[in-house]
């Protein structure tokens, strides 16, 4: 299905993870369409790395197959130059978008504004399939199971960011191409390795918070919010997976939930007492299950500033999302082969994060762990 294709957001951990598996794939022709500022070698160097840490492939790859072009806001316009020097695609995946909670005006950009122009592109090239990278959670806040198609409104959206991608998916649906909307939940390191190349958002950003603002002093006595309510974590060789599978055994205009098996997943609690059971190492834990349950007078200014900024992180994972997957039980049933997310799993991200931090190292040494 890829011979000549376009790719978008390959600087980005999701696209990168999408360019690093199509480098393997020798008979594809690989196009980046970047924003000023990366280059073909930054990206694929940062594709290699990938390779070499989660898969352990050191073979030489073809990377004349690799050809980039770059302009300053492909969200908001595609030079005409474009047109004349890049040819014919069989097929666009659009792997790049913004992912600020809060910025309205560059999600419109970036989600909205960047999907109308590819589509537009798409259209002008003859493109065969149009692949669009989502978002479980396009699906805002509504009640029941989340199907495997196109949304209809929510009563309520988490944030603008999903109302974007919701919008996005709108626009490649009505485009009139033949289309794949994949929407992978939140995506964290190698099942194996624990390996991650990403920013440091959903888990990373919590990880990433204790690390700064507690590795140099020990609380004994912890309070914290976290929910009995199952995560929705992906690990990232799953999405890999998951994500060409569906391209290969999936018919055309498929939307696809690329989430945890809920039957599987641990809860926000579990893999949140993963982190003080095994790196701070508190004398005690008291959990709450929602923020008005827990009297902020009684913790530091460091703690209320933790809870403060992970607060719509922890009201996300507080949730109880129920995603369809019929999709994925039909690529097992073809003999696909992913990893679902368990504690072991994502305690092993975790040690491979604590490995990588000085912070960490130093507060492992300073309070004998």
């Amino acid at each position: 299905m890829l011979q000549r294709v376009l790719l978008t957001g390959a600087s980005g951990f999701l696209g990168n993870i999408i360019l690093a598996r199509l480098l393997l794939d020798e008979a594809c022709e690989i196009t980046l369409l970047l924003r000023t500022g990366n280059t073909k070698n930054s990206v694929i160097d940062m594709a290699l790395k990938y390779l070499r840490h989660t898969s352990g492939i050191t073979k030489e790859l073809d990377l004349d197959r690799v050809r980039i072009f770059t302009c300053d806001s492909p969200g908001e316009l595609i030079p005409k130059s474009f047109y004349h020097t890049m040819g014919h695609f069989d097929s666009i995946i659009h792997a790049a978008g913004c992912v600020d909670y809060f910025d309205e005006n560059q999600l419109n950009i970036g989600n909205i504004q960047y999907t109308k122009n590819m589509l537009t592109l798409a259209n002008k090239l003859g493109v065969k399939h149009f692949i669009f990278l989502s978002t479980a959670f396009s699906s805002g806040y509504r009640d029941g199971m989340i199907a495997e198609q196109i949304h209809k409104p929510p009563f309520d959206d988490p944030t603008y960011y999903t109302f974007s991608k919701r919008s996005a998916e709108e626009l490649v649906h009505n485009s009139g191409l033949a289309y794949y909307i994949l929407r992978p939940s939140i995506v964290i390191g190698h099942s194996q390795t624990g390996y991650y190349g990403g920013r440091r958002y959903g888990l990373y950003q919590q990880w990433m918070l204790m690390e700064k603002l507690f590795h140099d002093h020990y609380i004994p006595h912890w309070h914290y919010v976290a929910s009995q309510a199952k995560v929705q974590l992906l690990h990232c060789d799953s999405f890999e997976v998951q994500f060409f599978a569906a391209l290969k055994h999936l018919p055309e205009k498929t939307c696809m939930n690329i989430v945890s098996d809920i039957e599987q997943a641990p809860s926000y609690r579990e893999v949140t007492d993963l982190w003080f059971k095994y790196v701070l190492k508190p004398e005690s834990v008291t959990y709450y299950n929602h923020y008005d349950e827990l009297d902020l007078n009684q913790l530091s200014r460091k703690q209320r500033m933790l809870l403060g900024l992970i607060r719509k992180n922890t009201d996300l994972a507080a949730r109880k999302w129920h995603f369809e997957t019929s999709h994925a039980q039909k690529l097992k049933q073809s003999g696909v082969k992913f990893e679902e997310v368990t504690l072991s799993s994502i305690k092993c991200c975790q040690d491979e994060f604590v490995k990588n931090s000085k912070n960490m190292q130093h507060y492992k040494k300073s309070f004998n762990n």
